[in-house]
């Protein structure tokens, strides 16, 4: 592990790291990257380097971050830090136990699996009101949101904008819908919004 720290503490490492990870263990490496670097202050600048380079080597907005990158690794990565599950802890738990606790019966919306077609619209209805009560949860707890993961959105918008002006707000919602809120509402329990018991309701 020592050996590992002063590597990643050189200049050149973020150059390396591009090279040697792949998808099979970019999540491995992203994650000890983050547990090495942050104590040092050092895994944002690499998370920017790694941001600044995708979007340099990109010639598409439209394939930003969606792909297993290295960039999207060490977000993920990053977005498991303490302060950021607390954050969704804080945001979350409320509207999450309601819809676990919640008697809202089947929410199927393809009308191939449902065996009464009348109650389509009563799903579709149902989910509106689930969908809204984790937004308006997420959206009143904004001002809560992690200094250091406002600057990930920074970066995010920044460099997006200057060479894709028209998506730089898609790439910080790239960031924060699909690598931060999602994989929270879809599995509570990894993150500490609700405890077995719940999820088992």
């Amino acid at each position: 592990m020592e050996e590992f720290r002063r590597l990643v503490l050189t200049p050149e490492f973020g150059e390396w790291l591009c090279t040697v990870a792949n998808t099979k263990d970019s999540q491995q490496i992203a994650d000890l990257c983050v547990k090495v670097l942050e104590p040092e202050g050092r895994a944002l600048p690499l998370i920017e380097f790694l941001i600044k380079k995708e979007i340099r080597t990109t010639n598409q907005a439209g394939i930003l971050f969606r792909s297993n990158s290295l960039a999207s690794k060490m977000m993920s990565a990053w977005s498991k830090l303490e302060d950021g599950q607390l954050y969704l802890q804080q945001v979350l738990t409320e509207p999450i136990k309601g819809i676990v606790a919640g008697n809202y019966g089947s929410l199927e919306i393809n009308p191939i699996n449902l065996a009464d077609p009348s109650m389509l619209e009563r799903n579709i209805a149902q989910l509106h009101q689930i969908i809204q009560r984790v937004f308006d949860a997420i959206v009143a707890g904004a001002d809560k949101y992690p200094l250091r993961f406002r600057m990930v959105c920074s970066y995010l918008k920044q460099y997006c904008g200057e060479k894709f002006p028209e998506s730089a707000l898609i790439c910080v919602a790239g960031f924060v819908v699909l690598r931060y809120f999602c994989p929270a509402i879809v599995a509570p329990d990894n993150t500490g919004i609700l405890e077995g018991r719940f999820y088992e309701c």
